[in-house]
């Protein structure tokens, strides 16, 4: 869906997994850790991002090191499907894998013969809502137009994407936003490439520096933008 131009206001400067999981985003959390069996080195997500909607579809792309045998692990998604899970191994390796949730903001990947110490890539696809208070990646109206932001701290960013939303987890991000052609979509870093087809801008931001979860920030909206020389 395409949006015609508003009045701008200013911003301030394996095989396919066997399972789809939903999780409900209002029930109670877990207080448990995700441990360091496996951990995250670096994550790429892309999110399809149109305020006027009440939903949302992303991808992840997480690179793990997996650091001691195990057939399973867990990391935080709430109030989301999950509908496409793969793990990539060595050599482009596909292994199946399977998704469950053990609690209301946690999903288990188990791995289909288990996973020995090494490198290993988690690929997820996942549809949520977008939230309806400042919290995760919440749609507000301003003046008749709409708009996205994000608050992910303190632990907030499992409502947006499927990630180790932990402080003591610290990688670095690859964000790729798409949003209708006539927004401006920020993150932490400066766009790296952009592509325009059928009303949509892609924009393909820069690696950030490692850093948690809950420093990731997204606006999506008809904002004016001021270069600074």
């Amino acid at each position: 869906m395409r949006i015609g131009r508003p009045t701008r206001v200013p911003i301030a400067g394996a095989a396919l997994a066997v399972g789809l999981v939903a999780t409900p985003a209002d029930a109670a959390r877990t207080t448990e850790r995700l441990g360091d069996s496996v951990v995250p080195v670096s994550q790429d997500v892309v999110l399809e991002l149109d305020p006027v909607r009440t939903t949302f579809v992303g991808s992840t792309t997480i690179a793990l090191e997996v650091r001691e045998p195990v057939d399973r692990f867990r990391l935080h998604a709430e109030g989301m499907e999950i509908t496409r899970a793969e793990l990539v191994g060595g050599e482009g390796r596909r292994r199946s894998a399977a998704v469950s949730a053990p609690a209301d903001d946690v999903i288990e990947i188990a791995a289909d013969g288990g996973l020995a110490p090494g490198p290993v890539t988690l690929e997820l696809d996942f549809t949520a809502p977008f939230g309806t208070k400042s919290a995760g990646l919440y749609r507000v109206q301003h003046e008749g137009n709409d708009y996205l932001f994000t608050q992910f701290e303190s632990d907030d960013a499992r409502e947006a994407f499927p990630c180790f939303d932990e402080p003591a987890f610290k990688i670095p991000f690859r964000l790729t936003l798409a949003a209708p052609e006539d927004l401006l979509a920020v993150t932490n870093t400066a766009p790296e490439s952009e592509s325009v087809a059928d009303g949509i801008r892609t924009t393909v931001f820069q690696r950030t520096p490692p850093m948690p979860t809950y420093l990731v920030a997204i606006a999506v909206g008809p904002f004016d933008a001021v270069e600074i020389p």
